[in-house]
C-alpha cells in the first residue's frame, strides 16, 4: 500500500528547497551585489586615479568596502547616507559626478556631518541603503527626501531666517520676505502674531506627507513660488 503522506513530503521538500534558494539569492543580493558596494568600489577607483603619492595610493588601496553609519543621539537620527556619499567632505571630489561629489557651498565646514547627520536637513529615510528607499517617496515614511530646491526650508528648524548672514539660505530668506510683502499674516498666525482666518503656521514644517493633500503637486507649487 502506498504511503498517503508521500505527496505531502515531496511538496514540503520542494517548497523548502525553493525557500532556501530565495534566501540564498537574497543573501547574495544583500551582501555581495548590493548597490552600495558597487558605489564604494567606484569611489575607491576614483581615489586611486587621484592618488599622487605613495601615501594616497595606500589610502586608496586600503579603503574599506563597508556600511557607514552616523548616529546622532541628540537628534534621534541614524543616517547611512555616507555609505553611498563617501566623498561629501573630500575637497578632491568637487569635479566628480554624484554620488561622489563634495557637498556644495562648503556647508559641512559649519555643519559637520558626524555632528548633525544628513536627514536633519535633507529629510528622507536615513537608515536606507538604496536611493529609492532613501527618497522614501513611495514608502510609509513621514518625511520623504526634500527636493534640492526646497532643502533650505530645513534651515528654519534651527535658525532664525532673519538672523542668518547675508547670502545664507537665500531662498528661505526670500520666502520670509514674500510672507511679509504678500500680507500672509493677515490670515495666518506666526509666533502668536497674525490673523485667525487661516491655520497657524508655526509648526507647518513638521507636518508629515500624510497631512498634505496631493503632496507631490504641492511640492511643485511651493518650488515655483520659491523661484518667483
Amino acid at each position: 500500500m502506498s504511503d498517503p503522506s508521500r505527496a505531502s513530503k515531496w511538496v514540503l521538500l520542494i517548497s523548502s528547497l525553493a525557500t532556501l534558494g530565495f534566501l540564498l539569492a537574497a543573501a547574495r543580493r544583500e551582501n555581495i551585489t548590493a548597490d552600495w558596494r558597487r558605489v564604494q568600489q567606484g569611489y575607491k577607483d576614483v581615489l586611486r586615479s587621484k592618488a599622487t603619492d605613495e601615501k594616497a595610493r595606500r589610502v586608496a588601496a586600503e579603503f574599506p568596502i563597508e556600511i557607514r553609519q552616523i548616529t546622532v543621539p541628540a537628534l534621534q537620527t541614524v543616517d547611512r547616507c555616507v555609505t553611498c556619499h563617501p566623498g561629501i567632505d573630500d575637497p578632491r571630489m568637487q569635479d566628480q559626478p554624484q554620488p561622489y561629489r563634495t557637498h556644495p557651498k562648503g556647508l559641512l565646514q559649519i555643519h559637520r556631518v558626524e555632528k548633525f547627520g544628513c536627514t536633519v536637513c535633507h529629510q528622507g529615510q536615513g537608515a536606507a541603503l538604496t536611493f529609492n528607499e532613501a527618497k522614501a517617496e513611495d514608502y510609509f515614511w513621514d518625511y520623504p527626501l526634500l527636493p534640492a530646491s526646497l532643502t533650505e526650508a530645513s534651515c528654519n528648524s534651527c535658525h532664525d531666517p532673519k538672523a542668518l548672514p547675508k547670502g545664507a539660505a537665500a531662498r528661505l530668506a526670500r520666502g520670509m520676505e514674500l510672507f511679509d510683502q504678500k500680507g500672509c499674516s493677515s490670515c495666518h498666525k506666526l509666533d502668536g502674531k497674525g490673523g485667525i482666518l487661516g491655520p497657524a503656521l508655526d509648526n507647518v514644517g513638521f507636518k508629515t506627507k500624510h497631512q498634505f493633500i496631493r503632496f507631490a503637486s504641492q511640492l511643485s507649487i511651493f518650488s515655483d513660488f520659491a523661484v518667483t
